[in-house]
């Protein structure tokens, strides 16, 4: 596996987007992706702040848009949001020609 840092423009181009974190202490990353979900975003968000920890929440674009309330309890508390593109389509029923 390689990892490839960000070239200059693309930080410079999307200044308030995380490209990396530094920790001096071992530290996890956690994700939540494909919400927001009505049925388990706002419960996830209630069981991070009992336990004082902060996620990643990756959205899709259109379910973002259908629960903007949710989008903002997530930012409200603290944790960042991602792009998880505008339309999520199915990996384990879609051909890989579907995605390019």
């Amino acid at each position: 596996m390689r990892f490839f840092r960000p070239f200059f423009a693309a930080r410079w181009i999307y200044r308030n987007a995380v490209f990396r974190i530094a920790a001096g202490e071992k530290t996890v990353c956690l994700t939540f992706d494909d919400g927001p979900a009505p049925e388990s975003t706002p419960h996830i968000v209630s069981l991070l702040k009992r336990h004082n920890v902060k996620a990643m929440f990756f959205f899709s674009g259109n379910r973002a848009e259908r629960h903007r309330d949710i989008v903002k309890q997530v930012t409200c508390h603290g944790h960042i949001v991602g792009n998880h593109g505008f339309h999520h389509i199915d990996g384990w029923a879609s051909s890989c020609g579907k995605y390019i």
